[in-house]
């Protein structure tokens, strides 16, 4: 087994819906606090102990994609969720190597869309039209496969 940098051009999201592309994923982020102890009969200069504390993870995350013609799927997500709580998802991106292997997966917890930014409008280029989506959890794994 070699080492090497992954790139993060090729993952696939597994969300419950058609199966897409999306063009970004964002906001995987999570912070464990540290909890510092001193007591009285340490010399001075001795550095306190440091024990992992609470984690905390990012308050969403941000799904880029694509806009395709009569794709209302998100949107229609969006609409169940505000009525029937029971539409929580739980959301998979797995990194895939060059060969198309996955090589890591995060599974995000009771995923619900809380906001979709609808496409911007230009009229000076020429670009897709994309819709930011973001999603509230409770929490995710990842996982080295």
């Amino acid at each position: 087994m070699s080492n090497y940098v992954l790139a993060t051009h090729r993952f696939t999201v597994d969300w419950g819906g058609t199966k897409i592309g999306f063009q970004e994923v964002s906001g995987m982020t999570h912070e464990t606090e540290v909890i510092s102890y001193e007591h009285g009969a340490m010399i001075d200069g001795t550095a306190p102990m440091k024990s992992p504390g609470k984690t905390k993870y990012a308050d969403s995350v941000t799904l880029k994609r694509g806009y395709f013609r009569n794709d209302t799927e998100m949107q229609d997500w969006l609409q169940a969720i505000r009525t029937d709580e029971t539409q929580r998802r739980t959301v998979i991106v797995t990194l895939l190597d060059e060969q198309q292997t996955p090589v890591m997966s995060w599974t995000i917890f009771k995923a619900w869309p809380s906001k979709i930014d609808g496409i911007s409008l230009n009229s000076g280029t020429s670009a897709a039209a994309i819709e930011n989506i973001t999603l509230q959890h409770e929490g995710y794994d990842f996982q080295m496969l």
